[in-house]
């Protein structure tokens, strides 16, 4: 990041760029992970997260750009459950401090079915 000229706010949360685009002289960076779920929370499942409470399943990298985004959109309350609980804290942490979300940890102890 120390090549940019500027960082999205939502990198500047996350410390992650996956893609950088150029305006005019300036490279800009951006991360688009978090960003594409949300496209396609709003358009295909017809849902907004503003309001709504989410679990993000997860505190690595496509994790923490979704948890980001989710905040940034205003969803009510967010819980991360991940099974390390350094890296679900941290994000848990993070997002506390960083947004108006409130934001809570539950360490996944692997007896959870996951159904999507």
């Amino acid at each position: 990041m120390k090549y940019l000229d500027e960082i999205s706010p939502d990198v500047a949360l996350m410390g992650a760029v996956n893609t950088v685009r150029r305006e005019g002289k300036k490279l800009i960076g951006e991360n688009t992970d978090g960003k594409g779920f949300l496209l396609s929370l709003r358009e295909d499942a017809g849902m907004n997260p503003s309001g709504r409470k989410a679990v993000v399943p997860g505190a690595g990298g496509a994790a923490r750009a979704i948890a980001v985004e989710l905040a940034l959109a205003w969803a009510e309350k967010i819980t991360v459950v991940n099974s390390t609980a350094k890296r679900g804290e941290e994000l848990t942490a993070q997002l506390n401090s960083r947004t108006p979300v409130k934001t809570s940890f539950v360490t996944w102890e692997r007896d959870y079915l996951v159904v999507i």
